[in-house]
């Protein structure tokens, strides 16, 4: 199974965020010269291009895997800048390929969001059946009643084991302003002296 997550301005199009599951092991990253693994063994690691080896943890092996696991994400602003700029070149992003193949694509149009929100990213594996346990994931984060966190759009792939879920969240500036308010009020009042 590989999925990707696709990144839009209509004119351009980049993949931001791809995970594979070969059925023994999950491979996942952001980044040409980064990728995550989450073997069967339950060993996870992140390595670079070159072969550098890093954050080398040991969790539950992958048939055994309870409940929800996030792998990882991003968070970008959604921005026109990111488009054919410096920003696509920095994180080495290429146009998407006509022939890429994929099992599941969850496409961002930066069309359909407002210009300069958060988009936030998490890419995870889920206890096949065990749709509780991703609640905890797409739940409104919700302080006082300051909601800046909705999710948009969920990916779910049921075809490997474990499942592969993938989720976007659009936080626009006025609903992150209010969060910062309810959250950080002295840093808000020190702003306004």
């Amino acid at each position: 199974m590989h999925a990707r997550v696709l990144y839009t301005d209509g004119a351009n199009t980049f993949t931001i965020y791809w995970v594979r599951h070969t059925g023994a092991d999950v491979y996942h990253g952001w980044h040409p010269n980064l990728k995550g693994s989450y073997h069967a063994s339950g060993r996870t690691h992140n390595k670079t291009r070159s072969g550098e080896t890093s954050d080398i943890e040991t969790h539950t092996p992958l048939a055994q895997l309870q409940g929800a696991h996030v792998l990882g994400g991003l968070l970008l602003i959604n921005d026109p800048g990111n488009f054919g700029g410096e920003w696509a070149q920095d994180r080495q992003y290429k146009p998407l390929r006509k022939h890429s193949a994929s099992d599941a694509i969850l496409m961002i149009d930066s069309r359909a969001i407002a210009l300069e929100a958060n988009i936030a990213l998490k890419v995870g594996l889920l206890e096949p059946g065990n749709l509780a346990a991703l609640g905890n994931q797409i739940e409104k984060y919700v302080v006082g009643d300051v909601n800046p966190y909705n999710t948009t759009q969920l990916l779910l792939n049921t075809s490997v084991e474990p499942w592969v879920w993938v989720k976007v969240d659009v936080v626009t500036q006025e609903e992150s302003a209010e969060f910062q308010a309810v959250w950080f009020p002295a840093d808000e009042a020190s702003k306004q002296q």
